[in-house]
């Protein structure tokens, strides 16, 4: 076999390093914290959480494809476009941009999460887009 061959298949079978930071998502997260901290758990986790996503989403959709079914762009797309209407006419406008200190869940957080549903669909082969398709049983048959 040509070497080059097999350099140019062992490289994209690796992961890139977005694959490895969405994949050290769960265990960093659980690790964050920190101990004097007057709330141990909330800020370092989010920080990680929100560093680990957003670095982690634009390197994958930077090298890959997005494989998200019309249907759920669609969604997505009016989801972030009411949300961010809200945004604009609401009463407390940094908090609907940035998201209370509570929940932290605002239209910058709602970004963060389409982006990394893009990016998750992204990282799934084409041979497991989905489940197949059976044929019916007449169609399998010759015509005589």
């Amino acid at each position: 076999m040509d070497d080059v061959a097999l350099r140019s298949t062992s490289r994209s079978a690796r992961p890139g390093l977005g694959a490895l930071l969405l994949a050290a998502l769960a265990p960093v997260s659980m690790l964050a914290v920190v101990p004097s901290g007057w709330y141990p758990f909330g800020p370092v986790k989010w920080l990680v959480v929100s560093v680990l996503v957003a670095a982690g989403s634009a390197l994958v959709l930077r090298s890959g494809e997005v494989r998200l079914p019309r249907s759920i762009r669609v969604a997505v797309t009016m989801l972030l476009a009411a949300l961010a209407v809200g945004a604009v006419v609401g009463l407390d406008p940094l908090y609907a941009w940035i998201g209370t200190p509570e929940r932290r869940f605002g239209f910058v957080t709602w970004c963060l999460c389409a982006a990394a549903l893009a990016a998750g669909s992204a990282l799934v082969s084409p041979s497991a887009s989905g489940p197949r398709q059976r044929r019916p049983e007449g169609d399998a048959q010759e015509p005589a």
